[in-house]
């Protein structure tokens, strides 16, 4: 891609961006916020879940044995 090819891309992003109205701009951005996975799985994947998953099947079983 050209410089000038992505110079027009550029402007042209811009300029739909700010012919949006404001309202349809935080629309997005909550759509967008809500279709992300949870930090700690962005971040680390899948152990954190599996650590609270074991966690929580210890203290299941340690409340079972109290009883």
């Amino acid at each position: 891609m050209s410089s000038e090819a992505f110079l027009k891309y550029l402007v042209k992003e811009m300029v739909t961006y700010m012919d949006m109205p404001k309202e349809e701009i935080k629309k997005k951005k909550e759509e967008k916020k809500q279709q992300r996975m949870p930090f700690l799985m962005r971040w680390f994947g899948l152990i954190p879940l599996s650590v609270r998953l074991f966690a929580q099947q210890q203290q299941h079983r340690f409340r079972k044995k109290e009883n």
